[in-house]
């Protein structure tokens, strides 16, 4: 996030220089006018103002950077050094949303989904397991004296008969407790399946949310393309109808701020969808 926003004001950084010198070409302009009487004192003292404007957001903006940089390099375990980044936004591979995938194994790669469907699976085998309980089990060994069911010795802890009826009554004289074991652990899988049952289905609806957005955000950069180039075609004819005479320094001065707002909103967009991409990037499991 933090390579993301200083990418962001890297590239407001360039827009707001850029703006100057077309601001500073205007300026000149306008001075020239008046030496010859063609311009006032007011519409040169507008620009030099216009000026100054844009030079006071391109020294916010560095020192907005040099901050963004030392908690990059804090980050690092770095004092000071040069933090190197991409000139454009990261916008990640998105050929794997446009591939042939189940949505079961899309989902399923998500921490969290997987992490209720071993819960669902534990609690399942809990409940096999107390059913379980309900039956003995009989270990017959291989030696039976011929006296094991002489009635002197069938409560001889050594006697087959002993063994044998001590496990036979063990479930029956259990059976309240196994029961209880039993409904909990039944209780507990109906909730591991219904918690199961809701991740399963915010994850699907986080995920169809997310591509919404994305898209729409792309829409919005189309569009945002299209106005700036538009934008910026006007303040080109503003200039050269100014210095005809057919425009005054108030159309100028509004075409080209009105370019400079739709630049940076452009800039705000891109960052809106490259963090979109890293949110939907961690929702699909760590899978682009």
């Amino acid at each position: 996030l933090h390579d993301g926003l200083s990418i962001s004001l890297d590239k407001k950084l360039v827009i707001y220089e850029d703006n100057l010198k077309v601001q500073e070409r205007a300026s000149e302009i306008v001075m020239a006018q008046r030496s010859t009487g063609k311009a006032t004192e007011l519409a040169v003292q507008s620009f030099l103002a216009q000026n100054n404007n844009l030079k006071a957001a391109i020294e916010a903006i560095k020192a907005d950077i040099f901050e963004k940089e030392r908690a990059i390099l804090a980050l690092t375990g770095e004092f000071n050094g040069e933090v190197k980044r991409s000139e454009s936004f990261i916008v990640g591979q998105l050929s794997y949303l446009n591939s042939t995938n189940n949505i079961d194994t899309i989902i399923h790669a998500r921490p969290d989904v997987n992490k209720a469907y071993l819960e669902y699976g534990a609690a399942m085998s809990r409940v096999k397991a107390s059913r379980a309980a309900f039956y003995p089990r009989f270990e017959i060994g291989g030696f039976i004296a011929m006296n094991a069911f002489s009635p002197k010795t069938w409560f001889n802890p050594s006697s087959l008969a002993f063994q044998f009826l001590g496990n036979l009554a063990a479930p029956i004289f259990n059976k309240g407790e196994l029961k209880m074991q039993y409904n909990i652990s039944t209780l507990e899988q109906t909730i591991a399946f219904n918690e199961y049952s809701k991740t399963v289905l915010n994850a699907y609806n986080e995920l169809s949310a997310m591509l919404n957005q994305l898209e729409a955000n792309q829409k919005v950069l189309e569009f945002k393309s299209l106005e700036v180039s538009y934008l910026e075609r006007g303040v080109e004819v503003a200039n050269d109808l100014y210095v005809t005479g057919y425009a005054n320094y108030l159309e100028i001065i509004t075409a080209q701020k009105t370019n400079l707002q739709a630049q940076l909103e452009h800039v705000d967009y891109e960052l809106r969808t490259s963090r979109a991409i890293v949110r939907l990037y961690k929702a699909l499991g760590g899978r682009m």
